[in-house]
């Protein structure tokens, strides 16, 4: 509901305008969500003494683009049921007032970042080339540690910004130097980047991650609690992202679409490892005992990652899901395939990477099945592809052709950015903040 002084008007999830006592428009272009409050946009007005916008429960409306236009000044709140908490239950989002909030949108956002290797470095020259300061930058004790930014990742000209050992930095300094998101680069799992997190969290800042597990948080739930204590306790979000966020993810839950029913969801990819450094952490080369003990007696690198992927779009589409399995199990050529990443020939029979198979079965019936190969490829294939195909009324596809590595990560990060500004407190898994847009023009509109 929105409340004014004397003004009430009710809206369902629909947005449509059900019922306002004054003569004000709420409607699907004129509300706008920003940074934990709700602010006018274009050309709408909330002024005077004390005006300003504050959320007070989490939204359940995920889209974004609405706005609130008045001739008169009130006090806005908005109270709408939490969509990832029980009945009853609430949590506070940011309460930011209108003015500073304004300030803020209209300049660009000033970033950290916590991991200055390749994806690290890779953001921060993103980020330079849009004009957008990375005024701090922390790394694990090395070689790194001392030096300007702009030197470690790459840049012609100094940063003026000296990368921090990340364990004896001083993080209340990121507020003062007006810090609104913290990129973390650093590992996939929780557990690996959980100290950052807490650091950076506790700071006041909001987390933009690229580690696969902060995805989807809840993967491990001891881990998501403490990252969702943290985030709602110092009013900031924390959102995982990177190059699956188009790729596997939001092509997931748009295939869905066009659907009427839903029966299956199925998600096959490809991914060309056999040039790469990384071929042995997906089993390229590896013996059948060395597999076994590395791959699939064990997570491995990679093992229990991956079935984030159908996990999620199934949450996503509002699928209460029961189960979800994985299975990993060598790629095996009749054939010998050569390995530039190991620099020799695999011989017939032996692993050339890794097939992980991904089940998730829900209470309504509906289920999702993923088969995903890291491996090599050979001459004929096609390296890179993702694709989604539903079962259901209408059946319905997407297919994703792209290019692997770090710069596709950086940029899934990059436009995330302002969604990630403009999100309420706590853990913001990325379907819940609309699919990314480009920022090819500057920030997204």
């Amino acid at each position: 509901m929105l409340y004014g002084e004397d003004e009430v008007a009710r809206l369902d999830l629909g947005h449509q305008l059900i019922q306002s006592s004054r003569q004000h428009t709420i409607g699907r272009n004129d509300l706008g969500y920003h940074h934990g409050a709700w602010l006018p946009i274009g050309g709408g007005s909330i002024s005077g003494p004390g005006a300003s916008c504050c959320v007070r429960e989490v939204s359940s409306i995920t889209e974004q683009g609405w706005q609130y236009t008045s001739e008169k000044t009130v006090r806005v709140i908005v109270v709408i049921e939490p969509p990832c908490l029980p009945k009853g239950e609430h949590r506070c989002c940011k309460q930011t007032h209108v003015s500073s909030m304004l300030r803020r949108m209209s300049r660009s956002p000033r970033l950290a970042v916590y991991g200055v290797g390749r994806y690290g470095s890779a953001f921060v020259r993103l980020a330079q080339g849009k004009g957008w300061p990375v005024v701090a930058a922390f790394n694990r004790p090395g070689d790194k540690v001392g030096r300007d930014l702009g030197e470690v990742a790459g840049i012609d000209d100094d940063l003026g910004v000296a990368v921090e050992d990340c364990h004896s930095a001083d993080y209340s300094r990121l507020r003062e130097l007006g810090v609104d998101v913290a990129v973390v680069a650093t590992s996939d799992r929780l557990p690996d980047n959980m100290e950052g997190y807490e650091r950076l969290l506790s700071a006041g800042v909001n987390v933009l991650s690229h580690g696969t597990e902060s995805y989807f948080p809840r993967i491990r739930p001891d881990y998501a609690d403490r990252i969702q204590e943290l985030a709602s306790a110092n009013g900031v979000t924390f959102t995982g992202s990177g190059i699956w966020d188009v790729s596997r993810i939001w092509s997931g839950v748009l295939a869905a679409g066009p659907c009427a029913e839903i029966t299956a969801l199925h998600h096959t990819s490809r991914t060309e490892l056999g040039r790469s450094s990384i071929a042995p952490v997906v089993g390229i080369g590896l013996s059948h005992d060395e597999f076994q003990r590395r791959m699939i007696d064990r997570p491995g690198p990679v093992g229990e990652l991956y079935k984030i992927i159908p996990w999620q779009v199934m949450v996503a589409l509002g699928f209460d899901v029961t189960t979800v399995t994985e299975r990993r199990e060598p790629v095996l050529f009749e054939h010998p395939v050569h390995s530039t990443g190991i620099g020799r020939d695999i011989p017939a029979g032996e692993p050339a990477g890794v097939r992980i198979t991904v089940d998730v079965e829900s209470s309504q019936g509906t289920s999702a099945h993923a088969t995903i190969e890291l491996r090599v490829c050979l001459e004929h294939e096609t390296e890179d592809f993702m694709a989604w195909r539903v079962t259901g009324s209408p059946n319905s596809g997407v297919h994703v052709d792209r290019q692997i590595g770090h710069q596709g990560s950086a940029v899934a990060l990059l436009n995330r950015v302002h969604d990630v500004i403009a999100a309420a407190p706590g853990i913001q898994e990325i379907y819940r903040l609309g699919p990314p847009r480009h920022t090819a023009l500057g920030a997204p509109s």
